[in-house]
């Protein structure tokens, strides 16, 4: 779709919504299973509440083997 397709397409739909309508922007593979905390009955995560407690080895970021390499580009032999 062209952007200035998807652009009249949403503001179609915004002015489709009435004025307390809560919209929530999703990427386009995420599910669409609700537009606030209460409605999935899941809260919200606040940033970095993991921070402090995983640790990523160094080596993590280093070049992978040629070998690997080949087979993330599906070239096994």
């Amino acid at each position: 779709m062209a952007s200035q397709q998807y652009k009249d397409r949403l503001m179609r739909v915004v002015n489709e919504l009435g004025d307390d309508a809560v919209v929530k922007v999703v990427e386009f593979a995420e599910s669409l299973g609700g537009v606030s905390p209460e409605e999935n009955g899941k809260p919200y995560r606040n940033l970095g509440f993991c921070r402090g407690q995983i640790r990523i080895d160094p080596s993590f970021y280093d070049p992978l083997p040629e070998e690997i390499l080949r087979q993330f580009e599906g070239d096994e032999e």
